[in-house]
């Protein structure tokens, strides 16, 4: 019979678990980088990027450029938590049935 200091798991255990929103945000949203028109707005923007629903194999742009990367990245989790809202609300819906 093995002790517990011999049993070792199979996988490795993850530092912590992912909230609903991270998992909804890194399934179903993307942050792209573009290419910006000087005549839209800067003339060099940092790192312009774009923020996408994906849903399947079909994408919708969601909102203009964003100045950088990590603002693409606010979007995501801002987006990510609406989906999760959306999803949190249908769950209760259907207990309501």
């Amino acid at each position: 019979m093995q002790t517990e200091t011999q049993i070792k798991p199979k996988r490795p255990v993850p530092e912590s678990t992912p909230t609903l929103a991270e998992l909804m945000r890194d399934s179903y949203t993307l942050a792209k980088p573009c290419v910006v028109d000087p005549e839209e707005g800067m003339d060099n923007p940092p790192s312009p990027h774009t923020v996408w629903l994906r849903v399947g194999h079909q994408s919708f742009q969601i909102n203009d450029w964003v100045e950088s990367k990590e603002e693409a990245e606010w979007f995501r989790l801002m987006l990510g938590k609406a989906l999760a809202r959306v999803f949190k609300d249908m769950l209760v819906g259907l207990e309501n049935i």
